[in-house]
């Protein structure tokens, strides 16, 4: 080059000290540091494993403080409590002594083998053919034997990707259809044989209702709401359901996909959104997050709860522009494109053809026929229209806004909602396209920052029940 110019160079941390899990690149000294927060921990040291399933996990060793007994369970808990849960490690293993090279060093090598079970199996354990055959097939696919009924397919390492080869596997043993949206309803063994055995055929009904559980869970914190994009399914939120946590987080979906009536007002599609919230979660604080026009809704919902009085903690809108451009009725490509699905261009498919390139996207377990398609575009395109006459009233309170820095539109999508918010619009770039909002490169900041406001309210929901617990006495 020409010796003239200078050169920049940028750091961006050492590779062997960088794994990618779930297709997140992770810095492994994050979770060191973390884990040495912790009271009972001296020393320790995380790196990637490749799993039986042939999966990359995270691991860590730790050695503990003079005199501390230290509890793997704990130090799990304690890393998801501030991290994302993709940076939580699958095994922690407690060692006697640091292995040390001659230099004094850490030796890796003469690191112990992880033991990868010790997160399975710890309740009942399956009982009956059925349930022993999908604990079967979760360790043939997730390579963790021992499983018990209750583990959770998605808290042991399982993927979206890892979940479109056990289906078809699940339904050839079965010798009968399963879709992937039964096995995102229904993630541990119990839940999934329980569904299997009361005779469903499909399973896509369940994932096709107006509020459907994308993770369920017993923790009594707050569940977070995502409403769907365009395209009207919110089963694009499966990936960043499964790192919020111990937490329940459910999808907000069109109800013409079960046979409702298409969208006549944002204000009346927020109303039924709000009613199938209060449904579930009577009382607040309420967490929101919407990507595309599903963020105009989330915000029309946020404001129809404070108007009841209910307090809304977050609101997290996915590059949503508040002006929905065009006339048209929106190609059915578009809607493709917001379940994941590339068209490589050319003309609008047909709702078959549209089947066929969902189909060799996630494979034929989706459960979804042309109808269903037909019905999606039905809706989508009614919802567009209705967001075209929507003026948002105000919404009070902090928005967290995520813009996709590589978007094609000119107009940046947060410059709209200063008039529709009248706290602090906190912004977060993510290099991507708008339509890949919820990849998992973009997923891994919009959790990080989740999770954070999520402590943050958790935390003062907390402070709030104990100063109510001590007046009452």
């Amino acid at each position: 080059g020409d010796p003239d110019r200078g050169v920049q160079l940028e750091y961006v941390g050492r590779s062997d000290f960088q794994v990618k899990i779930r297709g997140f690149r992770v810095e492994l000294g994050e979770i060191d540091a973390v884990l040495t927060a912790h009271p009972t921990v001296g020393f320790a040291h995380t790196l990637g494993h490749t799993a039986p399933s042939g999966e990359t996990v995270l691991v860590s060793y730790v050695h503990p403080t003079t005199g501390a007994t230290v509890d793997p369970a704990t130090l799990r808990r304690h890393v998801g409590d501030t991290l994302p849960a993709h940076m939580v490690p699958t095994a922690v293993t407690v060692l006697d002594q640091i292995p040390l090279t001659p230099a004094g060093k850490l030796d890796r090598g003469a690191l112990p083998t992880p033991d990868l079970t010790a997160r399975a199996g710890t309740g009942r354990t399956p009982d009956g053919d059925l349930e022993r055959l999908v604990a079967d097939v979760f360790t043939a696919h997730l390579g963790v034997p021992g499983l018990g009924a209750d583990d959770n397919f998605f808290d042991l390492g399982g993927t979206s990707l890892l979940a479109t080869r056990l289906v078809p596997d699940l339904a050839r043993r079965l010798g009968r259809r399963v879709t992937l949206p039964e096995l995102f309803t229904h993630p541990t063994v119990a839940d999934l044989a329980a569904h299997l055995a009361a005779g469903h055929r499909a399973g896509v009904d369940d994932a096709l209702r107006v509020l459907v559980p994308l993770r369920e869970t017993t923790s009594p914190a707050p569940a977070v709401f995502c409403v769907h994009p365009a395209a009207g399914l919110a089963w694009a939120y499966t990936g960043l359901a499964q790192h919020l946590g111990d937490r329940p987080v459910y999808g907000l979906q069109l109800p013409t996909l079960s046979g409702g009536d298409t969208a006549a007002s944002i204000g009346a599609l927020a109303r039924r959104y709000a009613d199938e919230i209060r449904r579930v979660r009577p009382r607040g604080p309420y967490h929101l997050l919407g990507w595309s026009l599903g963020g105009i809704v989330a915000h029309a919902v946020a404001v129809e709860l404070q108007r009841d009085g209910a307090t809304v903690d977050t609101l997290a809108l996915l590059d949503t522009h508040l002006t929905v451009p065009g006339t048209t009725t929106p190609a059915v490509k578009d809607m493709l494109r917001d379940l994941g699905v590339g068209t490589n261009g050319g003309p609008d498919p047909s709702y078959e053809d549209a089947l066929a390139l969902l189909e060799e996207t996630l494979g034929d377990g989706t459960g979804l026929t042309a109808q269903h398609l037909e019905r999606l575009h039905a809706g989508s395109a009614a919802a567009a229209r209705a967001a075209r006459l929507h003026t948002p009233a105000t919404f009070h309170g902090d928005v967290l806004f995520f813009t996709a820095t590589r978007s094609t539109v000119s107009v940046p999508a947060v410059a709209a909602w200063h008039d529709a918010v009248d706290g602090t619009i906190h912004q977060y770039r993510i290099p991507c396209e708008h339509h890949e909002m919820v990849s998992p490169g973009a997923v891994a900041t919009i959790t990080a920052v989740l999770t954070a406001r999520l402590r943050d309210s958790d935390a003062v929901l907390r402070q709030h029940t104990r100063g109510i617990g001590s007046t009452s006495h």
